[in-house]
């Protein structure tokens, strides 16, 4: 797959695409364009991966823009809507659940394994088997 490039100047891109499609004339290695062509022609690869928080961000497709740290992405960071922050924290409260619960089996399998009830064992199994979880670690 070929990498996708933008022309800019300044703040603004101009054009993107493929070398073949930004440089019909050219021709390119494998590798794609060297460093020095792209500068002298004001270009850069396109990036997707943008910093951002995800407990508080998304990604979205975007046009290619130049952003403040002088990269240019395909990807905008966006916040997240209220309903998306109320699944997110649901489905974090569910992990949460979910580790302690599979942290009390192991525990109880333990305690009881400690007083020579070797059932104990499966009964552990068994809870973590209901929540669709590996049996153990």
């Amino acid at each position: 797959m070929l990498d996708v490039f933008a022309i800019y100047s300044g703040m603004t891109v101009t054009a993107s695409g493929t070398p073949p499609v930004l440089w019909p004339d050219a021709g390119f290695p494998a590798s794609g364009p060297s460093p020095e062509f792209l500068a002298a022609n004001s270009a850069k690869i396109v990036l997707s991966n943008p910093n951002y928080d995800a407990n508080f961000q998304k990604l979205v497709p975007a046009a290619p823009y130049v952003a403040g740290d002088g990269n240019i992405y395909d990807m905008a960071v966006v916040p997240l809507t209220a309903d998306e922050l109320t699944l997110l924290k649901r489905g974090k409260d569910t992990v949460d659940a979910t580790k302690s619960g599979i942290g009390l089996a192991y525990r109880h399998a333990a305690d009881l394994r400690a007083k020579g009830d070797d059932t104990s064992r499966l009964d552990a199994y068994d809870f973590l088997l209901k929540k669709g979880l590996p049996p153990w670690p």
